[in-house]
C-alpha cells in the first residue's frame, strides 16, 4: 500500500511502502522527497488531496487512516477490480485490471504527453517489476509490458533496476529465512507442493515478503505461506533504541513445529501426513517424538527415573517429593508409570494452565502476520491469495498477498493458519490431469 499526500501550495510528497522502491528512494533523496506520517504537522486543515494507492479499504490504509477525514479530495488508485471499498469519503476512483498500479500511472503520464526524468522512469519501472514479478505473475497484462517498455524508453536505469529489483536480504531477514527453512512443513496436494511455517518473534521484522519469496524458491514449493506471531506492541521501539539494537534483540522460534529437531527430518512423509490432520496431528507427532526420546528402555512407558533424567537434561533439578507429585499427576490410572496417552493428556493440561495464567496476568493480545507467495504455473492458475486474505482485511495480488490477523492468544495462531490452508486447498487446488488423461497415444504408467 502506498499513500500519496498533497498539501495546498506545496510540492507533492510521496510515501513509498514497497521495500525495493523504498531502498531506491532512500538512495536518491535529492530526487524523491520522502516524509513519514510522524513528520506531518498536527494541524491537517491544509490537507487538500489524499491519494490511496493499492488500498480500497481502511484496513489497507493502516496508520494513515486518520488523514482521510481531513482531505478535501480522496482519490483511490487500485488494480484489484474485485475489491469493495469501505471509504465513503472517496471522491475519485481510478481502478483498472492490470498487474501493476505503476503501469496505470505510467499510462496516464504517457497519454498526457509527459516526459520523465531518469529517476522517475526508474521508480515506475521498479514498481512494475515488483507488482508483476518482472512480468512473470499470471496477473500480468499486455498493458504492463507496454508500460514497462515506455518507461524504459524514457530512460529508466537498467543498472538501478538490476540492483534494487532483486536486492539481497538483510542480516535480520537472513535469520528469518534460516528459521523458516528449518521449520518448513510441506505436503503435496494434487501435485502441488504446499509449504507453511509458523514462527514467533519478540519484535516486528521488516521485509518478510522478500523472505517468503526466497523461502518458496529454496524449498522448491509451489505455494508458500509464512506466518509470524508477535505481541501487538513488540514492534514499537523506544525513543532511545537503535535499529541495530532492535535487530539483535529479535528472537525467532517455531510455533507450529516446536521440537521438530526430535523428528526424523529425512522422512518427509511424517510432515505431509501430519499436516493433513491439522495442527493437532502435528502436535501429536511432536509429542510422540519427545516421548520416544525420553523412553530410554523402549518399554512404551515412562517411569520416575526416565522423567527425572528428562528434567535434568532440560536443566530442571527436582526433589524426590516434587518428582513423585509430577509422576502422580501424569499417571491417571495409578499403575506407577506414564504411557503415551497420559503423556499427551498432561501436555494438554499444562498448555491450558499456561493459557489461563496468561489471561489472569492480563497478557495483551497478539498479532499474526501472514504472507503468501505462489509460483507461476498452470497448476496454480486458480490460486487467489488476494481473495483468500481479504476476509482478514488483507490482500495484494492473486499470487502475492498478505494479511494481519488479531488473535487473543498465541495458541490460536496454528488454528487460524490451518483454516487458511484448508480453505486454500478446498477452493483452489483441484485434481490435476496426468499426461495419460489427454494424450491420444498410449502412455506407459
Amino acid at each position: 500500500m502506498t499513500t500519496l499526500v498533497t498539501r495546498r501550495k506545496r510540492r507533492n510528497r510521496q510515501n513509498f511502502n514497497h521495500p525495493r522502491i523504498c531502498q531506491h528512494s532512500w538512495c536518491c533523496p535529492e530526487v524523491h522527497t520522502l516524509r513519514s506520517l510522524r513528520s506531518l504537522p498536527a494541524d491537517l486543515s491544509a490537507l487538500h488531496r489524499l491519494g490511496l494507492v493499492d488500498a480500497q479499504t481502511r484496513d489497507r490504509v493502516g496508520p494513515a487512516e486518520h488523514l482521510i477525514s481531513f482531505a478535501d479530495r480522496v482519490t483511490i488508485v487500485d488494480h484489484h477490480i474485485e475489491g469493495d471499498s469501505d471509504i465513503p469519503e472517496a471522491t475519485d476512483y481510478v481502478i483498472d485490471k492490470v498487474g501493476s498500479v505503476s503501469a496505470m500511472i505510467a499510462e496516464q503520464l504517457k497519454n498526457a504527453g509527459f516526459e520523465l526524468s531518469e529517476a522517475e522512469a526508474t521508480l515506475l519501472a521498479l514498481g512494475i517489476h515488483a507488482d508483476t514479478g518482472s512480468l512473470c505473475y499470471d496477473s500480468t497484462t499486455v498493458r504492463d509490458a507496454e508500460a514497462l517498455a515506455w518507461v524504459m524508453s524514457q530512460g529508466a536505469s537498467q543498472a538501478a533496476i538490476a540492483e534494487h529489483a532483486h536486492s539481497a536480504l538483510s542480516q535480520e531477514q537472513q535469520g528469518v529465512l534460516t528459521n523458516a527453512l528449518i521449520n518448513t512443513n510441506s505436503t503435496v496436494i494434487h501435485g502441488v507442493t504446499v509449504s507453511t511455517v509458523l514462527l514467533s518473534a519478540d519484535g516486528f521484522i521488516n521485509g518478510l515478503a522478500a523472505v517468503t519469496q526466497d523461502a518458496m524458491e529454496l524449498s522448491s514449493s509451489d505455494v508458500y505461506i509464512l506466518a509470524v506471531v508477535y505481541e501487538a506492541k513488540a514492534g514499537r521501539r523506544g525513543k532511545g533504541s537503535k535499529k541495530g539494537d532492535h535487530q539483535a534483540q529479535v528472537h525467532l522460534s517455531s510455533k507450529l513445529m516446536a521440537g521438530k529437531e526430535e523428528l526424523n527430518v529425512n522422512d518427509p512423509v511424517i510432515f505431509a501426513e501430519a499436516w493433513k490432520g491439522g495442527e493437532r496431528a502435528v502436535k501429536l507427532k511432536r509429542l510422540r517424538a519427545a516421548f520416544d526420546k525420553k523412553d530410554a528402555d523402549r518399554s512404551g512407558y515412562l517411569d520416575g527415573d526416565e522423567i527425572a533424567a528428562a528434567l535434568a537434561q532440560a536443566g530442571v533439578i527436582a526433589s524426590e517429593e516434587s518428582l513423585q507429585n509430577l509422576v502422580e499427576s501424569m499417571d491417571t490410572n495409578g499403575d506407577g508409570k506414564v504411557d503415551f496417552d497420559e503423556f499427551v493428556a498432561y501436555s494438554d493440561f499444562a498448555a491450558e494452565m499456561q493459557k489461563d495464567e496468561e489471561k489472569r496476568t492480563g497478557r495483551k493480545g497478539t498479532t499474526m502476520i501472514v504472507i503468501g507467495r505462489v509460483k507461476a504455473g498452470v497448476n496454480m492458475k486458480d490460486v487467489n491469495l488476494n481473495k483468500l486474505f481479504q476476509q482478514y482485511g488483507g490482500g495484494g495480488h492473486a499470487k502475492a498477498a498478505s494479511c494481519t490477523i488479531k488473535i487473543d492468544d498465541e495458541a490460536d495462531a496454528g488454528e487460524k493458519l490451518q483454516s487458511l490452508i484448508d480453505e486454500l486447498i478446498e477452493t483452489s487446488l483441484s485434481d490435476q490431469q496426468t499426461v495419460g488423461d489427454f494424450m491420444t497415444s498410449p502412455v506407459l504408467r
